[in-house]
């Protein structure tokens, strides 16, 4: 009989012992899951947080680079000249340019209304400053294509003459040609606009020049 008790008292307290290591592997599980969810989430953190966001905020943000277009702003009257070629005769027009900051200025807004060789013509323009790539950017779109024109620039170390390069396909000799545009600001009631392209033996010669006073 006592032998039965004693047996039946081990046996108890195995049972007890069996249960309390139980319940505290499952107390320990939701700590355990707990610090990992929280490790993967400080990982997370640090490789997409702070660091990653403060750069992309900093991208967006327009600086010193689109200020320098600031002389460009308003409407301004453009008296133009065109050449066909390097020794032809100039042709004579009258065109009108409104420009606005668009975006939070991080975009120059440019519309266009001329002539050119005698037919009338309407744009429509941007023109950027591209942070990452460290250029400015243009896109144009007028009622002498169907094609959208792209182009690149940069300032020189004045500040006042902003060179962009475009190539494109001349819808007549479906050759691919470079064209240079420059703006030079003079003031912010002034600045002039040039456009080059090449001759037939591929030489660079001024086909435009507009000469832009604010209204």
């Amino acid at each position: 009989m006592v032998i039965d008790v004693v047996n039946g008292m081990k046996v108890a307290v195995l049972h007890c012992f069996f249960a309390m290591a139980v319940m505290a592997q499952d107390g320990a599980k939701p700590v355990q899951s707990a610090e990992k969810t929280e490790k993967k989430a400080e990982e997370k953190k640090s490789a997409d947080g702070p660091g990653k966001s403060a750069e992309w905020a900093k991208n967006a943000e327009p600086g010193e680079f689109h200020q320098k277009l600031e002389p460009l702003v308003g409407e301004f009257v453009g008296v133009s000249s065109y050449w066909s070629a390097p020794d032809a005769e100039p042709t004579k027009s009258r065109a009108f340019f409104r420009r606005k900051w668009v975006l939070g200025g991080r975009f120059l807004q440019e519309e266009y209304v001329g002539e050119v060789f005698g037919s009338k013509v309407n744009s429509l323009g941007m023109i950027g400053y591209d942070n990452k790539n460290k250029k400015y950017v243009s896109a144009w779109f007028d009622t002498m294509d169907t094609g959208m024109e792209t182009m690149d620039g940069e300032i020189d170390v004045t500040g006042k003459v902003l060179s962009f390069t475009e190539v494109h396909t001349n819808p007549a000799t479906q050759k691919t040609e470079t064209m240079r545009y420059v703006f030079r600001m003079e003031s912010s009631t002034k600045h002039i606009i040039e456009m080059y392209t090449q001759d037939d033996k591929g030489k660079e010669f001024k086909t435009l020049e507009t000469v832009c006073t604010m209204q």
